[in-house]
C-alpha cells in the first residue's frame, strides 16, 4: 500500500464529498501522513474489507487551507452539510465531530490522547507512534544560543517564565541569551501533548511566552532567530527534512534539540527514524478519535472498524505509509495499532 509522491490535501477542487463518503478533519500533525491514507485507500490499494468500497470515498481536510498555509476560512464536509470553520488541530477536530452528530464529520485526527473534559461518547483508536522534542532556533550561519541539552525541569522553567535568559537555568549558567519560548496554537495536540511531558498545564504558561505559530511549521517569523524553543513532532520534521515533497510545511532554520541526553533520531540505513528509547514522557502514540455507536455502543462504529479497527486496513496493510511519513507503525511497534481509549 505504498504510496509515491504528494497525496492530495482536501477532496479535489470542485469537489465536495457524498453523504456516505467517510471524512475527517483535525489535526495538521498527521494531515499528510492521513492524506497519504485517503489516496491509497481511494485507489483501492487497500483490501474490499477496508469499509471503503465502490463509490464511496474517504477525505481528509488540513488543518489549514492547503492552497495558502492560512488557518481559519469554512469546509463544508459533505453535500448538504452546513459550513463549518475548518477544524485547526486536534482539539478543533475533536469539537467538531462531536458536534456534528449527522455525520458529516466521521472522525477527527487527534495528536493528542483523551482528556478529562473530553466527551464521554468518543472513542481514541492508535494506529500510530511519533515522538515530541524542542526545536531550537538557529542564526543565519546555522549556530543557535539554546544549550545543547534540556530536561523537564529546564522546560517547566522556560514555558512557566521562571526562566527568561538560559543562564538562569541551573545547568547553563554561561549561556547568556534571552529566551524566546514559543508554543503552537491554541487546540493544538502536540501543545497539549508537549505540556503534560513537561508537568504544566496550559493555564501555568507564562505570559513570556508565544502562542501563535501553527505546529509543526517552522517557516513562521516568531520562531526565527538563535534563541528560539519550539515543540515538534519528530515524525513531520522528519519527513520534512528527508522527504519534503510528501509534507507542505517546512522546519525552516529550526534543528532538532537533545532532551534528557537524547537525541530524538537515530540512523537506520540511509535514513533517521524516530529513536524509540527517547524519554518516555516524549513518546506518543497518534489517534483516529470516533463517536461511540449510539445503539450499541460499540467502540468503533461498524462502518468505520475495517478502517481503523485492529484488524482494519491501515492497522493490516498501512505499515509503508506509516513508516514513510516518518511516524512508527503501532502494528510492529507495542502492538498497540486499533487499541481503543475510551473519551
Amino acid at each position: 500500500a505504498g504510496i509515491a509522491g504528494v497525496a492530495s490535501a482536501d477532496p479535489p477542487s470542485g469537489t465536495t464529498p457524498a453523504a456516505a463518503d467517510i471524512v475527517g478533519v483535525g489535526s495538521d500533525t498527521v494531515q499528510g501522513l492521513f492524506n497519504a491514507i485517503s489516496t491509497a485507500a481511494n485507489n483501492a490499494n487497500f483490501d474490499a474489507n477496508s469499509g471503503v468500497a465502490g463509490t464511496q470515498s474517504l477525505y481528509s481536510y488540513n488543518a489549514t487551507d492547503p492552497s495558502t498555509g492560512a488557518a481559519g476560512g469554512t469546509i463544508t464536509t459533505k453535500t448538504g452539510a452546513t459550513p463549518i470553520t475548518r477544524p485547526n488541530g486536534s482539539g478543533a477536530g475533536i469539537t467538531a465531530l462531536e458536534q456534528n452528530t449527522s455525520a458529516t464529520v466521521d472522525f477527527a485526527r487527534s495528536s493528542r490522547g483523551p482528556k478529562s473534559t473530553d466527551p464521554t461518547d468518543i472513542e481514541f483508536v492508535a494506529y500510530a507512534g511519533d515522538a515530541v522534542t524542542v526545536a531550537s532556533g538557529t542564526a543565519s550561519g546555522g549556530a543557535t544560543n539554546v544549550p545543547s541539552n534540556l530536561d523537564e525541569k529546564d522546560l517547566d522553567a522556560i514555558y512557566t517564565c521562571a526562566a527568561t535568559n538560559f543562564n538562569q537555568l541551573p545547568d547553563h549558567p554561561g549561556v547568556n541569551a534571552p529566551i524566546n519560548a514559543e508554543l503552537p496554537q491554541s487546540g493544538s495536540g502536540t501543545r497539549s501533548f508537549f505540556e503534560t511531558a513537561i508537568g504544566i498545564t496550559d493555564g501555568q504558561v507564562g505570559a513570556c511566552v508565544g502562542q501563535t505559530a501553527e505546529e509543526n511549521e517552522g517557516n513562521n517569523a516568531a520562531l526565527a532567530g538563535a534563541d528560539t524553543v519550539f515543540p515538534y513532532s519528530v515524525a513531520v520534521a522528519l519527513t520534512q527534512l528527508q522527504h519534503p515533497g510528501l509534507d507542505a510545511g517546512t522546519i525552516g532554520s529550526l534543528t532538532f534539540q537533545d532532551v534528557d541526553g537524547k537525541f530524538p533520531a537515530v540512523k537506520s540505513g540511509k535514513t533517521y527514524v524516530i529513536n524509540t528509547a527517547f524519554p518516555s514522557n516524549f513518546l506518543r502514540e497518534i489517534y483516529n478519535v470516533v463517536r461511540q455507536d449510539p445503539t450499541t455502543k460499540d467502540q468503533i462504529p461498524a462502518y468505520l472498524e475495517g478502517l481503523f479497527g485492529a484488524k482494519g486496513a491501515i492497522c493490516t496493510e498501512g505499515a509503508s505509509i506509516i513508516s514513510e511519513y516518518g511516524f512508527i507503525p503501532l502494528s510492529n511497534y507495542k502492538g498497540l495499532c486499533g487499541a481503543v481509549t475510551a473519551g
